[in-house]
């Protein structure tokens, strides 16, 4: 039976719980990676209406994006970059965090919060970021 993890962020204002164990080592993604996930959007109603999910409504394609650009919202962005690749979450968004200040889908009401199930699949640091590592690594500090 795995266990779940719960944390939360902007106050205690979007939980956020792991559905799926990781294995170590741990290794989140950093700003500028290029992140790739599957998500569905929901709707927090009683019929958790399905607003858009990468598996049916692009073709099975994962979304992919580079963190801090502004390509998705800033709570969706902020969960994905404390994800490790595998990890699935589940993270419940109110609204000034989800679509109020980025492109709203039309089938989600102002001022509704929502509800994403996260699946981060990979991501790739930038080659900067990878060549420091590796010198760090060679110094002998990690």
């Amino acid at each position: 039976m795995m266990e779940k993890f719960l944390h939360s962020f902007f106050d205690g204002k979007m939980p956020r719980m792991m559905l799926q164990n990781w294995e170590f080592p741990m290794d989140c993604p950093l700003h500028d990676s290029l992140l790739r996930v599957h998500y569905k959007g929901m709707l927090l109603n009683k019929e958790k209406i399905v607003f858009y999910d990468t598996r049916v409504d692009n073709q099975g394609t994962p979304l992919e994006f580079n963190s801090e650009e502004g390509m998705v919202s800033e709570g969706f962005e902020m969960c994905v970059r404390l994800m490790l690749p595998g990890e699935i979450a589940l993270v419940t968004c109110p609204p000034d965090h989800a679509y109020d200040k980025f492109s709203r889908p039309p089938n989600v009401p102002e001022g509704d919060h929502v509800q994403w199930e996260i699946e981060l699949l990979r991501f790739d640091m930038p080659k900067a970021l990878l060549e420091l590592r590796c010198e760090v690594l060679n110094m002998g500090f990690l």
